[in-house]
Order: structure tokens, then sequence, then C-alpha cells
């Protein structure tokens, strides 16, 4: 009898393995919920709606996109870190993520986060890389980044240089320019990087950033002069504007991105099937055209490249802010 009950658990330990297999190479067998920390309209959410249906179809399972926006991505975040870890809840995230890491590190949040950035999830993929443009209105009289180094070098009334807030790519980047260059800008907040964008058509201000695509439409349409972008090298959206780096301002490089998180703990298999559907997702020449239309460059890669990307920005950003005559 004794041997009789061994054998007969033997069978069923085997059998719980071969339906635990079958369960993970099944996987997903339900909707996957992607967690999107925007309002519904947006870049980013258009974005990860465009994405998530092709890995949906890559993957033979619908993806439900959740909008929850508010605290500066936190809400979302948070609810994400405690999911339940199968697979089933993922996060879509932006630069603001790093940004978030840096800016709690240094204490300029108003209060901690309610999770570890970099520890409480698992990287799934990039998914786009998003270069920022340096524009300057026509009334400024500003036709490169030369003239820009030499106008804000000069002594005389400080440059106007409009960004979306504290924290944003757009103000990074001004901010690490004022550190290379050597000089002072009069930084301006606007709500938004399209506000910034009218204001610097209108010459109301001297210098913004926008993305390549919408600084591409003001140049040719002769509204805004293009000087330069961000990014470590020139956008294929723009192969002939140089560079910050190649036109001064060695090793400046700020672009935002964007990318899909998953909570820690998700099986190593199910990651690896949603980093080879995102990679299939972003190689469908559909969403290659939507995705280039919108002024974004489609970033595929391992899930180890992205984890070092988000860490390295952190990292990044705190070390700009630590530059900063600001920093208290």
């Amino acid at each position: 009898m004794g041997t009789l009950n061994k054998s007969l658990a033997a069978l069923w330990c085997l059998a719980a393995a071969a339906h635990a297999w079958a369960a993970a190479d099944d996987y997903p067998t339900k909707p996957v919920r992607l967690v999107i920390p925007f309002a519904a309209g947006g870049g980013a959410d258009i974005t990860a709606r465009i994405v998530s249906q092709e890995m949906g179809e890559a993957l033979g399972q619908r993806f439900v996109v959740e909008n929850r926006p508010g605290a500066s991505n936190v809400i979302a975040t948070q609810h994400v870190a405690r999911a339940e870890p199968d697979g089933y809840t993922l996060l879509w995230i932006t630069d603001v993520h790093s940004i978030n890491e840096a800016l709690n590190r240094l204490g300029k949040l108003p209060s901690k986060l309610p999770y570890q950035s970099l520890k409480d999830f698992e990287p799934v993929g990039q998914v786009i890389a998003l270069q920022i443009a340096l524009m300057a209105s026509k009334k400024s009289g500003i036709a490169s980044v030369q003239d820009l180094t030499a106008r804000a070098r000069s002594g005389g009334v400080p440059l106007n240089a409009g960004h979306n807030g504290d924290g944003s790519p757009h103000y990074l980047a001004f901010l690490r320019m004022q550190q290379v260059g050597g000089y002072k800008l009069n930084e301006i907040p606007y709500p938004g990087s399209g506000p910034a964008a009218v204001a610097v058509q209108a010459g109301e201000i001297d210098l913004a950033f926008g993305t390549v695509g919408s600084a591409l439409q003001l140049s040719k349409s002769n509204r805004v002069n293009l000087l330069a972008v961000s990014s470590a090298e020139r956008d294929t959206l723009a192969p002939d504007v140089p560079t910050l780096a190649e036109s001064g301002y060695n090793g400046l490089s700020i672009q935002s991105w964007m990318g899909v998180l998953a909570p820690k703990g998700v099986p190593a298999d199910r990651l690896a099937k949603l980093n080879a559907a995102l990679a299939k997702a972003l190689a469908a020449p559909e969403v290659v055209k939507q995705l280039q239309a919108g002024g974004t460059t489609p970033k595929a890669g391992t899930r180890e490249q992205f984890g070092q990307l988000i860490a390295r920005d952190a990292d990044k950003i705190e070390a700009i802010y630590k530059g900063s005559a600001k920093q208290p």
C-alpha cells in the first residue's frame, strides 16, 4: 500500500509540474492589462495603444489599456508595483520614471516615493526614443548654436528660455546647457511644450525645446530657427541638424523615451514572451509608420538594455541637479 501511495504521489507531482509548465507555456490565457500613468488622448496614450494592440496580436490575447493619471505618474506606478506578478498587469512608462527616481534621491519630491523605482519592477523593454530639438525665435536673430553661445556669454540681457517645468527633459537640457556653456538663461516655465512652442514662434521668448517632428514643421514653415537636437547622435528624422554635443556642448545628451515594466517577480519565461512580442510589434511596418509619423523612433532592445537605460538616466539626472546652483 505504501508503494502504491508513493507511486500515486509521484504521478500527482508530475501531473502538477506538467500543468504548471503548460500554463507558463500557454501564457497569456486571458487579456493583459496595460496601465498608463497619463490621461487618454495624449502622446503616451496613443503610442501605447498602437503598440499594445500589435503586441496582443503577436501573443494571441487582447491588451486592455487602463489610464491612471495623477501625482506625476506615482498613482499608476504604485498600483502596478502592488499587482500580482503574473504578467497580466503591466506599466507603460516614460523617462519620468527615471526623473522621479532622481528627484526622490535628492528629496525634491513632495513626499517619498511609495515604491522603489529600480527594484520593484522588471523591465519588459524600451518602445521608443524621442529626441528633442532646440528652437530659436526668428525675432532673436539666433541662427545657430554658436550664435546662441556667443549671445549668452556676452554679458548682456539673459536669453529667455521656455520649458515645460522643473524635472522635464526640456528643463534638464537647458540646465545642462548652462552648466557646460558657463552662462545663465532666464528660464520661464510653461504648462506644457505646446504653449512654449507658441511663445517662441511669437517671439515672446528666445529659446524652446520641442519634439524633432514639431520643430521640423515649424522650421520648414519659417516660423522658428531649428538649431540642434539633444541626442548623442543625429536624428534620423533630421539628419542635417547637428547635435548639441557636436556644436560645442560635449557630452550633452538628453532624450525622452517610453517603455514597459512589469511587477517584480514575474516569471522569466513570461517576461521573455512579452519582450519578443514587443520586438515583433515594433518591427511591424504599420506600427513603424505610425510612430515615425508622430516624430518618434521605434527602439526595440533587450530587457537588460532597458533596465540599464532606466538606471543610467536616473544617475545622470541626479548628477545634473547636483551640478546646478539650484540644488539645495
